[in-house]
């Protein structure tokens, strides 16, 4: 056993693994079996290679992606954001758009993506005019129930770290090639572009968007190593108060920045709407089906207003998501005869139009890291009704700019209460929308979160240059 770890040591020089590739490879797997599962992957893809060229095996097809390159003379800071998925209706995504898009607009800053993978976030960043880059990888995400021990995970994080040790290699080389000032890491999902900027000697920036373990019940394969990789950036910026706060213990404080999300205020605001003034009151919630955003509780909590003779009121779902949680949503109002009020429309390009025209927004989510969703409800000027977890509370102020409920066991009675005392209310929930919608415009924009960001930039970079 005592020559494993330098056997290990051999394998990672011989096969270009930098330290913390190593580390990563070494901490989820074991010395033995990351050697082992890695050289026999090396030698399938040889036999592969050697069936291909004897006519054997068809070679695969290659699938060529379009890209957008910058141009070669910036013409400011140079920034190479890293996302960890193409997706137009990742939180993530649209607000990484939004920020590059704004961070080029107001501050001269010249920013170009690195995309991970083929998707419909691509039309996103060209409407944008943002220059993009293809370069396959991997994230390092798996779910929280996952066997470690078993054998597909070990072939699963062999395969992505195969992939994305040549994914840093070509992303290094575009560093240098479009002379990159500062790279951008957009959530915790990625990393490859943490790896790039240190092979190349460039400052990086880490935005941490969400929990993980929290609200999307997932984790980094090696917790441990993982948190070590975030802690080398030069800043880790959680967009809650909430969210530093649990990363205050897994990474250096002083490194963490606090900075607000940020939305288009634009597409939101609708100053001149008033909402509670006419049956039938709607009710909406919008985002993907997921069991840990609260649809179920939301869906009985519908029915429960509606047992108790409230029933003037309709309820809108705008998103996609998981089609289980959609169904036994869907059962929960068949089974109380309210088909006729409720509507599933799936997946929305823009939800504004939605939320301009509801009276009180729900964001029932167990545990949000932000509140994307929140924050345009405010905007769109609904009275929104949010759980009292997570960043929630950093939005909305109870009874003052919004209402919120407490989670649990009893989440359904809570939510019926606050609803039933707005529907009861009108005036006061009026005011109490007014207000929210106010508070968003002052903290919660996009160009304020542009702002902030340029800021943490120009820090970074001249702390840089006086070393």
């Amino acid at each position: 056993m005592t020559i494993l770890p330098a056997l290990f040591s051999a394998f990672a020089r011989q096969n270009g693994l930098d330290l913390d590739e190593n580390l990563l490879l070494r901490s989820s797997l074991g010395s033995g079996r990351a050697i082992w599962l890695w050289s026999l992957t090396s030698a399938r893809r040889r036999v592969k290679h050697l069936m291909i060229a004897i006519g054997l095996k068809r070679r695969d097809e290659t699938t060529t992606f379009e890209d957008s390159p910058p141009d070669k003379n910036k013409t400011g800071t140079r920034v190479l954001f890293a996302p960890s998925d193409n997706n137009e209706i990742s939180g993530a995504f649209r607000s990484m758009v939004a920020l590059a898009r704004l961070l080029r607009d107001r501050h001269g800053i010249d920013p170009f993506i690195v995309l991970p993978c083929e998707g419909t976030g691509t039309a996103l960043l060209r409407d944008a005019s943002i220059p993009y880059i293809h370069v396959p990888s991997f994230d390092w995400i798996v779910p929280l129930k996952t066997d470690r021990r078993s054998l597909r995970f070990a072939i699963d994080v062999v395969r992505k770290i195969r992939t994305n040790h040549l994914a840093v290699s070509t992303i290094a080389s575009l560093i240098e090639r479009y002379d990159v000032d500062l790279i951008h890491v957009n959530t915790t999902w990625g990393y490859v572009g943490a790896l790039a900027a240190k092979r190349t000697s460039k400052p990086c920036i880490w935005h941490v968007r969400e929990f993980l373990e929290e609200d999307q019940e997932a984790t980094i394969w090696n917790r441990d190593a993982g948190n070590r990789l975030i802690s080398n950036a030069d800043a880790v910026v959680a967009i809650s108060r909430s969210v530093a706060a649990k990363y205050a213990s897994l990474v250096p404080r002083q490194k963490l920045q606090p900075i607000y999300n940020g939305i288009d205020e634009s597409r939101f605001l609708a100053p001149e709407r008033t909402i509670l003034e006419r049956p039938p009151f709607t009710f909406v919630m919008v985002g993907g089906f997921q069991r840990y955003k609260g649809h179920v509780e939301f869906s009985k909590a519908c029915v429960s207003l509606h047992s108790k003779g409230i029933r003037d009121f309709r309820v809108w779902f705008v998103g996609k998501g998981n089609d289980d949680v959609k169904r036994e949503c869907a059962n929960i109002f068949s089974n109380a005869n309210m088909d006729s009020a409720v509507t599933f429309f799936g997946h929305q390009k823009d939800p504004a139009q939605f939320l301009k025209q509801a009276d009180i927004a729900f964001t029932c989510s167990r545990f949000e890291a932000f509140g994307r969703v929140t924050v345009e409800a405010m905007m769109s000027g609904c009275l929104v009704i949010g759980s009292k977890t997570g960043g929630t509370p950093e939005l909305i102020e109870d009874g003052e700019t919004g209402l919120l409920f407490d989670p649990g066991s009893n989440a359904v009675v809570h939510i019926v209460e606050k609803a039933q005392w707005a529907l009861e209310n009108p005036e006061r929930a009026r005011s109490i929308a007014a207000a929210g919608t106010k508070r968003a415009m002052e903290r919660f924009t996009s160009s304020r979160n542009a702002d902030e960001i340029a800021r943490l930039y120009r820090k970074i970079l001249y702390e840089r240059e006086a070393l």
